[in-house]
């Protein structure tokens, strides 16, 4: 129960993150808007999910890596919502190239996984991590070009937080405590998240995003 607790703070944080890059997205068209909330959804779907799996069964801490493919196909979507040009007829945002791209993803971790190769779990933490990056990369890259330097901190420490969570993540606890660890490394890294996200989202208050 109290592990079940814990988990439920880096949830919230994430939550509250996810509201504010959806309103960043919303800011371009209501297109992406839709595209980040949905992606927003299944992302939280996907923490409760490694959130229940990692409360069943401590003994094998790597078994709530099963969430990750439910993480990736949210952090798709949340990442084409987010990531891209809006410039006339230049790009249009819709449904057809995520839905695409998360099939692929997909695709390739069942057959991984079904050929027994190793290899699905780090594809389907890969695809998280690489989202989370490019998201803080451009954000990152906004915040020097507006000399906003009080949230590059925030920025570098998140990057480096998800790397080490999900290093962690693949090497797998059985350990309680150093499950709790973990969940207390993963509170911080979702706390950076919403502290760099509302930083953001409150210096471009006043204007439509002109990150990417």
């Amino acid at each position: 129960m109290e592990l079940i607790v814990m988990q439920l703070a880096p949830i919230v944080f994430t939550l509250l993150a996810l509201w504010q890059v959806r309103s960043l997205a919303g800011r371009r068209s209501a297109m992406r808007e839709r595209l980040a909330t949905s992606g927003a959804v299944i992302i939280i779907g996907g923490l409760l999910c490694k959130t229940i799996l990692v409360s069943s069964s401590t003994s094998n801490y790597l078994s709530y890596s099963l969430a990750y493919p439910i993480l990736g196909a949210g952090f798709i979507l949340l990442m084409y919502g987010f990531v891209g040009w809006d410039r006339m007829t230049l790009h249009r945002p819709g449904w057809v190239k995520p839905i695409s791209a998360i099939v692929i993803v997909e695709a390739s971790i069942a057959t991984l996984a079904y050929i027994g190769s190793p290899w699905w779990r780090y594809l389907a933490v890969g695809v998280v991590v690489a989202c989370v990056l490019l998201m803080d990369l451009l954000l990152l890259g906004y915040a020097l070009r507006q000399r906003f330097y009080i949230a590059i901190p925030f920025l570098v420490l998140h990057m480096a937080a998800s790397c080490i969570t999900s290093m962690i993540d693949l090497n797998g606890q059985s350990d309680a405590r150093i499950i709790q660890g973990i969940v207390l490394t993963a509170t911080t890294s979702a706390l950076l998240f919403y502290i760099n996200a509302r930083l953001i989202n409150h210096h471009t208050y006043r204007g439509r995003m002109q990150i990417v």
